[in-house]
């Protein structure tokens, strides 16, 4: 079976860092001897650590033979991109005499490869599921190996499901597989409940697991919002694991997003940091930290470079990079090339997707290639709620499109019922569509779900004084009074996406625009005086 690397996944560099993590990661956990975090730089010797020199396999390049070290292996980077150039051969043999009439390609030789792994697997090394027979170990291993193999390098994601399901019925309480199948019905198959329904199995088979403690808090964060559950699962994870760099990074991040704690924040940026200062998620993270605390731009940049400089596989950084130069520097050429080298390392990330889009719409203004991002981002994610609510707005502002704009806005609110921005955008289009019966009911119902959003408010007050006569004076009351407490809703672009009929017949026409103005930040506060409407309102 030949499976062919794209060429996104090479680094600017032309090494495909990618596809050499991931096979230093499933020889990690074959060969047990270097645990889950090993990472290419610290291997001084390709053989020291891909598939098993010290259990009875070596890997070689067909046509190439076993390459010395790692930078002979770069220098074959273009006989690396294919996988099935990858040949299993005994390391007992002579590799100089090694070809690939000798030898077993790669999906073939990983079910041998684990085979002969059997005899020196012990129940020791899965602690976490005890009474295991030497076959069921290997049964296990091998299902597990097949899962990372299905997943990570073909990306079948058919074949992945059915093979974790396999793994999970062969070995019911192993809590790395049970986290690891969680993994991937929340972010491939984005099931947000069977995810969780996993992620419990999991710590309740291994309570103290801190990867699925870390990996089920951020679950808890990014799905539920459910920040104490959050905060208690990540705590629990580092009692276990202190000294475990990237957990308190993530840790760090959650104090400064979330508990806006950012003394504490900075603290256990400090210890990850301390333990590690290379990482590039780490670098990234105290970059976003620093632009966002310290207004210290200068150095978050250095740190983004430093961070995108020494890795191209880290997606989240190098959109988080882009957003910085597109938002901060204004340096939209940087933004655009950081923007496709995230794609380039995760090609199906929805988030960078989306933020892309919003690049080429508000930026570059080329809306077919905006679209066709939102449409990737929503095959990638069906349910990201952020990225169905933006491509409604497009569809509609840009495409008047008002039927697809409606069914993804429906979708959007169906995954997220009381998202605050969502529930607004929607009770715009509906009123802008002239529905005002059933925009107005669902304007109330916001209301009433979000008491203390007091930009929320100050938006829909702002549409019933458009569309809701009855309610004209307590609407600006309520206006008058929210500007006053200095709120405002940068980037509203309330006159705009309004129906233009409808303002434009409005006896108050001229206030209108220049109270929207006033919402959006655009005009001061006191630019309002010269009219009298607004003078005599209390």
């Amino acid at each position: 079976m030949s499976v062919t690397l794209q060429p996104e996944k090479l680094s600017s560099s032309g090494k495909p860092k990618n596809f050499l993590k991931n096979l230093a990661s499933l020889a990690s956990f074959l060969t047990l001897g270097r645990g889950t975090e090993a990472k290419l730089e610290e291997a001084d010797d390709w053989r020291h650590w891909v598939f098993l020199q010290t259990h009875h396999y070596n890997v070689h390049i067909a046509g190439r033979g076993i390459p010395a070290n790692l930078q002979e292996l770069e220098s074959w980077e273009p006989q690396v991109h294919d996988i099935s150039t990858l040949m299993f051969h005994p390391c007992d043999e002579d590799p100089t005499a090694s070809t690939e009439a000798n030898s077993v390609p790669f999906h073939q030789g990983l079910s041998t490869l684990i085979e002969k792994l059997g005899p020196v697997l012990s129940s020791d090394q899965f602690h976490w599921v005890p009474n295991l027979t030497p076959d069921k170990i290997t049964e296990t291993k091998e299902l597990q190996a097949k899962c990372f193999v299905a997943e990570k390098i073909i990306k079948d994601y058919d074949v992945t499901e059915n093979l974790y399901r396999q793994a999970i019925a062969s070995d019911p309480n192993n809590a790395e597989i049970l986290g690891d199948f969680a993994l991937f019905m929340q972010e491939i198959r984005q099931d947000h409940a069977s995810a969780e329904t996993l992620y419990r199995e999991a710590l309740a088979a291994a309570p103290r697991h801190s990867k699925n403690l870390v990996n089920f808090a951020i679950f808890m964060h990014e799905v539920h919002e459910d920040h104490d559950q959050t905060e208690s699962l990540y705590r629990r994870a580092l009692e276990v694991s202190p000294d475990h760099a990237l957990y308190l990074s993530n840790y760090a991040l959650f104090l400064h997003e979330v508990r806006k704690n950012t003394l504490q924040a900075a603290d256990y940026f400090r210890r990850a940091l301390l333990l590690d200062n290379r990482d590039t998620s780490i670098l990234g993270n105290y970059a976003f930290f620093l632009h966002h605390t310290r207004s210290d731009d200068n150095l978050a940049e250095n740190l983004y470079r430093r961070a995108v400089e020494s890795s191209d596989s880290d997606a989240n950084c190098l959109g988080n990079f882009a957003l910085f130069m597109k938002n901060v520097r204004q340096d939209y050429d940087t933004a655009e090339t950081l923007f496709q080298r995230a794609l380039q390392a995760d090609p199906n990330h929805a988030g960078h997707l989306g933020n892309f889009a919003l690049f080429m719409k508000n930026i570059r203004r080329d809306f077919d290639a905006a679209e066709a991002l939102y449409q990737r981002a929503i095959q990638a994610s069906p349910n990201n709620s952020n990225n169905l609510g933006n491509f409604a707005l497009f569809m509609n502002n840009f495409r008047h499109n008002h039927a697809a704009a409606e069914k993804l806005y429906q979708r959007s609110l169906q995954v997220d019922p009381n998202s605050a921005n969502r529930l607004s955008r929607f009770v715009q289009f509906l009123l802008c569509q002239g529905r005002n019966q059933e925009g107005l009911a669902l304007l109330d119902k916001a209301i009433i779900n979000h008491p203390s959003n007091k930009a929320l408010h100050l938006k829909l007050w702002y549409y019933a004084l458009i569309h809701d006569a009855n309610r004209f004076d307590q609407a600006l009351g309520s206006i008058k009074r929210y500007l006053r407490e200095g709120v405002r809703v940068k980037g509203a672009d309330l006159f705009c996406h309004c129906n233009h009929s409808q303002i434009n017949v409005h006896p108050e026409q001229s206030f209108l625009k220049a109270l929207s103005k006033v919402i959006d930040g655009e005009s001061p506060l006191n630019t309002l005086d010269s009219f009298a409407l607004w003078n005599g309102s209390t």
